[in-house]
């Protein structure tokens, strides 16, 4: 079953952390501030990191999104 987009869709940052992992912690966070503010989110980036993302950190990436 689909479900039609509507409302704000926001396109956040994927987070790293200092070794430039993919950080799962603070990509929760950024995905809770936009929930909590009533916005959906787009999940791959803003800034061009969907093209230096591996195929796990892409799998992973909309994971946060999912968890409560």
């Amino acid at each position: 079953m689909s479900k039609k987009i509507n409302g704000v869709l926001t396109a956040i940052v994927t987070t790293f952390d200092s070794d430039g992992a993919f950080n799962p912690v603070t990509q929760r966070e950024q995905v809770k501030r936009q929930l909590n503010a009533g916005n959906g989110i787009f999940c791959g980036g803003t800034n061009g990191e969907f093209f230096v993302l591996n195929e796990q950190e892409k799998s992973l990436s909309p994971q946060p999104a999912s968890m409560k």
